[in-house]
């Protein structure tokens, strides 16, 4: 038996969408196969498709802060009233 070790570094995992992007997009990846999310976004607008980074979040402002809110546009303010 060896006392040497062999390590491999570039082990990847099989990705699917990876795939059909490299068939569908070659040209999207650079020389060491990275993907150029850029060039990809920028193909999207050219061919007038629609590509939006909308997202939502959990940061509302909650029923106190949309009261405060109301009231600051309404010129009102209710804070130290009892109701």
């Amino acid at each position: 038996m060896s006392s040497e070790q062999k390590i491999t570094t570039d082990i990847k995992v099989p990705n699917k969408d990876s795939e059909a992007l490299r068939i569908n997009f070659p040209h999207c990846f650079d020389k060491d196969g990275n993907f150029q999310l850029e060039k990809f976004k920028n193909n999207l607008t050219q061919k007038e498709i629609n590509f939006s980074t909308e997202s939502y979040g959990l940061d509302w402002l909650g029923k106190i802060g949309g009261s405060l809110l109301l009231g600051h546009i309404c010129g009102k303010s209710n804070i130290g009233s009892p109701h």
